[in-house]
């Protein structure tokens, strides 16, 4: 993630190098009448100076509480869309630094060496748009390597080649042009899979919900019970899911897919999406908040899964944090379909069609 932050970040500066160069350059008529008149180069550049920071400043503070104000919304957008992991936002001074001092300073810097770069031109150079139309040593190296060429084609190439910086600038819009189509052909269908990869690691086939408005149906043999339940860690709501500690349809798999389900008798076991979202790691100890007891219990394992943060522990040991009983549970996994005597019955081939 972090290599395509920076992937979309450097096309974003690659942006706004072209623009500041774009207005800067417009500018060189003028320039050059103000320093034909006789004024130091700090005199003309200042004036530029100030007026890229007027425009700079006041944009990158708006985008920045902009994207704030809308950061929430689109991650929860992402997160339900694609199954990402979990993670907190953060607003903090190097965020903001990062976000805003950052451009600020690489803006004033490029706007600084584009205007030093001009005043070291003659003013008549700067009137007359010296070099504008002079052939740049690639041209000339392919002017000479397509001399038996075709006129059409000499002529494509020695204009596509006339300017070194346009040039270099086409190359890298097909990079990144490329690159993106690439990643996101790798990406197609990417949340899709991680879904089928997680219930083709699970051996039920059915999941069913008790209809607590009806009694409770008997647990047959083949049927295990779960719970699904909201405790507190340091004031903030982790999601737990309760299962026996011995159980053969909900197994847990660390990523070298050794099975670690039966670790749960020594503690809690955490998914990879909860690890990356609270830095958790195995051997730290987690002091959780049920509804009846408060109780600290270690990280003995982590899951090989990165759909929605969740904690893993035995059914009985999560019943009596909740609710000071060791019976609790809310359904059963299955391999065969169970009675209609239960509210809702999921099947799992459903889900991965």
């Amino acid at each position: 993630m972090l290599g395509l932050s920076l992937f979309i970040a450097l096309i974003a500066v690659i942006i706004v190098a072209i623009i500041t160069f774009r207005i800067l350059n417009s500018e060189r008529n003028a320039i050059g009448i103000i320093k034909s008149l006789g004024y130091k180069n700090y005199e003309i550049a200042i004036p530029y100076v100030i007026f890229i920071t007027i425009i700079s400043l006041p944009m990158l503070l708006l985008g920045y509480f902009a994207g704030i104000e809308a950061g929430y919304q689109m991650k929860q957008v992402y997160l339900e869309f694609y199954m990402l992991p979990n993670g907190p936002m953060e607003n903090n001074i190097g965020v903001l630094i990062t976000a805003t001092v950052v451009p600020f300073v690489f803006i004033g810097g490029l706007s600084f060496f584009i205007i030093r770069h001009m005043l070291n031109k003659k003013a008549l150079a700067l009137l007359n748009n010296e070099g504008k139309n002079k052939a740049t040593r690639l041209n000339k190296l392919v002017n000479k390597i397509l001399k038996n060429a075709k006129a059409v084609t000499k002529f494509k190439y020695s204009y596509l080649t006339q300017s070194l910086g346009k040039f270099l600038v086409f190359l890298l819009g097909i990079f990144f042009a490329s690159s993106l189509i690439i990643m996101g052909t790798m990406l197609y269908d990417f949340s899709d899979k991680m879904t089928k990869d997680y219930y083709e690691s699970k051996d039920y086939q059915y999941e069913s919900y008790i209809d607590f408005t009806k009694e409770l149906p008997t647990v047959e043999e083949g049927q295990e019970k779960f719970l699904d339940a909201k405790v507190l860690y340091e004031g903030e709501s982790i999601s737990v899911k309760g299962i026996g500690t011995d159980n053969e349809l909900f197994k847990l798999h660390d990523k070298s897919k050794t099975d670690i389900t039966s670790k749960l008798e020594n503690g809690v076991i955490i998914n990879k999406a909860l690890a990356l979202e609270k830095d958790f790691q195995v051997g730290d100890e987690v002091e959780l908040n049920g509804l009846e007891n408060e109780k600290t219990y270690e990280i003995v394992g982590i899951e090989d899964n990165n759909s929605s943060a969740t904690m893993y522990m035995d059914v009985e040991e999560l019943s009596i944090l909740i609710s000071d009983q060791g019976q609790l549970y809310i359904g059963i996994y299955s391999k065969d379909a169970p009675s209609e005597d239960y509210g809702i019955i999921i099947k799992k081939s459903d889900i991965l069609k």
